[in-house]
């Protein structure tokens, strides 16, 4: 793993200056220590060659705590009393049925995502990326009604992009929630020791930190449990800001002695 900055926007009036920070991957042995660094990977370019990870506000699952809240069975209930759901865990290699995966995923995304989003050539770079390490195919007695793409090692288990069958959405089957909720039990009974969910910005991703428990957030320096912070950063996520978090601190000398 090589780390490097790309430099962002600045502010010199107030000494305000922003880099992306980007991490190379070289090998899957590079995994753990990309993911406990906060970092995603980033495949906003389906022409890039180099396999990047972002560092961002990601969210993670701590395993070793985590419990399901009431609306967690609430929803595991609802679905089950739909759908008589079964599931595969096939590692990459072993993976064969890519044209029915892409025409999934691709009718997926044309309706939820938006294909600007997600064009059929974005889904074949992501399919594609060789840190990759399995798909998780969900069905319905004969029908495929999910696909998972995870990232799993010995210690993280990385919820990746996930495709159902939107036709449950109007039968009021809360599939999406449920596939979120089975994948992160999934990753406790391989002894994972965390979860990753993505990242959480804007008011929209705060449905992640509130439907399960044991939530952690990447802010820059480390995993936080702060959710009182992290809703706050969400919901100021809509307004653009010039400053950074320590020139905005009330009091910049604890806001610093908090950090080292």
């Amino acid at each position: 793993m090589k780390i490097f900055l790309s430099e962002y926007r600045h502010d010199y009036s107030t000494y305000t200056f922003g880099y992306t920070i980007y991490a190379l991957y070289e090998s899957r042995q590079d995994l753990d220590e990309i993911y406990a660094n906060g970092f995603l990977p980033y495949t906003g370019n389906p022409d890039l060659e180099y396999n990047l990870f972002y560092k961002s506000r990601g969210l993670r699952v701590d395993l070793a705590s985590f419990t399901d809240t009431s609306e967690n069975r609430r929803v595991n209930r609802k679905v089950l009393e739909s759908l008589d759901i079964h599931f595969e865990i096939i590692p990459i290699e072993e993976f064969r049925d890519w044209d029915a995966l892409l025409e999934f995923a691709k009718n997926y995304s044309e309706d939820r995502i938006g294909e600007h989003k997600m064009p059929p050539n974005r889904i074949e770079y992501i399919v594609k990326r060789p840190y990759l390490t399995h798909i998780i195919r969900f069905s319905h007695k004969d029908q495929i009604v999910g696909y998972i793409l995870a990232v799993i090692t010995d210690q993280a288990f990385h919820y990746w992009f996930s495709f159902y069958d939107t036709v449950f959405i109007s039968h009021q089957i809360p599939l999406g929630k449920w596939l979120m909720w089975r994948c992160i039990h999934l990753a406790k009974e391989m002894n994972c020791q965390h979860a990753y969910l993505g990242n959480s910005y804007l008011p929209a991703a705060l449905y992640k930190s509130r439907d399960f428990k044991s939530i952690e957030y990447y802010d820059g320096n480390g995993w936080s449990t702060d959710l009182k912070k992290l809703h706050k950063l969400c919901n100021e996520d809509v307004e653009m800001r010039n400053l950074d978090d320590l020139k905005l601190a009330h009091n910049v000398k604890v806001w610093i002695d908090n950090k080292i």
